[in-house]
């Protein structure tokens, strides 16, 4: 996984990236808004210069004919103001929606596309706060600068420019304060930064938390741990609180700042202001269109100083994704093969010198070693052996979840290496103990990555694997739902929907890994049943603990240390009562 950034500073390319990647194709939309933005913030700075004619045309000449003309002007300003405004911000949630939604779709683009060995490493929890919390910070984030600071700088710079043509001592009185009021925001964003990616980080873990302890909910009861877990949540919570406090006490600040420097602007714009008009140097109108421009000012000169905390989160979560954006973790393959040219039917497939170790890991702990094997068509074989001898690895090497470390495997003389990752496994069906199930209907589970099918063959495929019967009595019946993690279904009625879907995708190449370990000795019989049809006339991988489920296989290999100790028939096997085998068969038979 790739290295993560220091962000005690902001890496400007990270902007630039973000920009090219997200922003620019949507200029045109952004160009539109801009100019809106431009209208109203002319529309601001005309409404305060108003206040110029109504003191001096209307409460001082007391002209009729003008009060009419300037409460015309005013309708305009504010209607061409508010016409403006409803635009660009529609204009901005459009681009803003759009962003994050582009952004969402790499992001789970690119994470599930990524090789076992790198997803793996990366928590659920963690990846629920890609989603949430950060394609949250960064629409957030387009919000504050677009609207909160482009916006904001465009009317701050018509509004001061409108108070240097009416008195550019007045603006020089008013405006040098803030300079001074920036300055330790400026010197407060780094502390800043550092506090809002503790804080990221800290939801991030309370995300893992949270979906940790509720996947594990009964072992959490059953050693009654509910007191310790609670104590671990009041834990994560309270550092979470007091990250919030922090991060809201240094974001915070320029707040108050603007507010003093305001007061100060102000009450020196009427010091001087007063004088001026009482000598007669100004006119009360120009005064007070000089002043409604500074009153004005203060609000986006305060918007601008306050989206600190926003920026830090924004960027913050931009690094954290262009991380993942960063992994180079996609199985490759040889893009001059051609999938439709490599014959995957009445597959043979030889390992041939492989030799595996995970990634990150100690050399010395090779988890496969020098593995030499042909297993041809239509042939049934069995793995087994003690846990970690290796037998999951070899599957998942075939598979291609992990790529050999050396050696190679093939298919009918080519090389798995030369074949697209989604052509490969398109030729294998994988039925594993685990039996998983998305939140969704029982066809949706039946037929997921399956296109060519009837509903003829849906139901041939549901007798076979002994799960038509049971789904019948469910209400909707193939439209309904399996629950969470398949919770509406017992274990065994799980197992044979699985069953099925592998006998609909029928596959050339079976593969079996514990599919009945879980289950109880009836339930067992009936998946037993189910295997049987689905293997008929396919080459088949079988894992297994129990070693009398595979007694009818064509070859048995045991393994042991990462290397094969023992291969052959069961009954040849058995005549060795020296054999591990024979030790292990006896074992598992007591």
């Amino acid at each position: 996984m790739a290295c993560k950034k220091n962000t005690s500073k902001m890496d400007w390319t990270v902007w630039t990236k973000f920009i090219s990647m997200y922003v620019k194709p949507n200029y045109i939309l952004l160009c539109v808004s801009v100019v809106l933005m431009i209208i109203a913030a002319i529309a601001t700075a005309a409404s305060a210069q108003l206040m110029d004619p109504i003191i001096n045309k209307i409460f001082i000449s007391k002209d009729i004919k003008k009060l009419w003309n300037i409460c015309g002007m005013i309708l305009i300003v504010f209607f061409t103001k508010s016409i403006s405004v409803y635009l660009y911000k529609l204009i901005i949630s459009i681009i803003n929606g759009k962003i994050s939604r582009k952004i969402s779709q790499d992001l789970f683009s690119k994470l599930i596309s990524l090789n076992m060995d790198d997803i793996s490493k990366i928590q659920t929890g963690k990846i629920i706060t890609y989603f949430n919390t950060d394609i949250r910070n960064i629409r957030q984030i387009i919000e504050s600068i677009v609207i909160g600071v482009a916006k904001e700088l465009f009317t701050i710079f018509f509004l001061v420019g409108l108070m240097f043509w009416k008195s550019w001592q007045l603006s020089i009185i008013a405006l040098i304060g803030f300079p001074i009021a920036f300055y330790p925001l400026i010197k407060l964003t780094s502390k800043l930064r550092k506090v809002v990616r503790i804080f990221q980080n800290s939801s991030e873990r309370l995300n893992i938390f949270l979906q940790n302890r509720f996947d594990g909910i009964k072992t959490v009861k059953s050693f009654a741990q509910e007191d310790c877990e609670i104590g671990s949540m009041k834990k994560i919570t309270n550092e979470l609180f007091d990250l919030e406090i922090k991060s809201s006490r240094i974001g915070f600040i320029g707040s108050p700042l603007m507010e003093f420097m305001g007061g100060f602007a102000i009450a020196l714009v009427i010091l001087y202001g007063g004088y001026g008009v009482i000598d007669g140097k100004m006119t009360a109108g120009n005064f007070f269109s000089f002043l409604t421009a500074l009153l004005m000012l203060y609000k986006p000169l305060k918007s601008t100083s306050s989206i600190s905390t926003t920026l830090q989160n924004g960027y913050i979560s931009i690094v954290r994704i262009f991380e993942i954006f960063n992994i180079e973790g996609k199985i490759s393959y040889n893009k001059s093969s051609k999938d439709k040219d490599i014959d995957i039917y009445n597959p043979k497939i030889e390992i041939k010198d492989l030799s595996f170790s995970y990634k990150d890991k100690d050399t010395s702990s090779v988890i496969l070693d020098n593995i030499n094997l042909t297993i041809q068509a239509g042939e049934k074989i069995a793995l087994v052996g003690e846990s970690g001898g290796g037998k999951s690895t070899i599957v998942k090497l075939i598979m291609r979840f992990y790529d050999v470390s050396s050696g190679s495997i093939s298919i009918n003389g080519v090389n798995i290496k030369e074949m697209s990752v989604k052509h490969l496994r398109k030729n294998i069906s994988y039925v594993s103990q685990e039996a998983f199930l998305f939140d969704e209907s029982i066809l949706f589970n039946l037929t997921y990555g399956i296109s060519d099918y009837t509903e003829a063959d849906i139901e041939k495929c549901l007798k076979l694997a002994n799960a038509y019967d049971f789904i019948q009595n469910i209400p909707g019946k193939l439209n309904g739902k399996v629950g969470h993690m398949g919770s509406n279904l017992s274990t065994g009625q799980k197992q044979r929907l699985v069953i099925a879907r592998a006998m609909l995708k029928n596959a050339p190449i079976i593969i079996l890994d514990e599919a009945t370990s879980a289950l109880d000795n009836k339930t067992e019989k009936d998946v037993q049943d189910a295997l049987n049809e689905l293997i008929t006339g396919k080459t088949t991988i079988i894992i297994a603990h129990r070693l009398s489920t595979v007694t009818f296989c064509d070859k048995i290999l045991l393994l042991a240390n990462g290397s094969i100790a023992e291969s052959g028939k069961h009954e040849e096997m058995l005549k060795n009562e020296n054999s591990l085998y024979y030790k292990l068969y006896h074992a598992h038979n007591i």
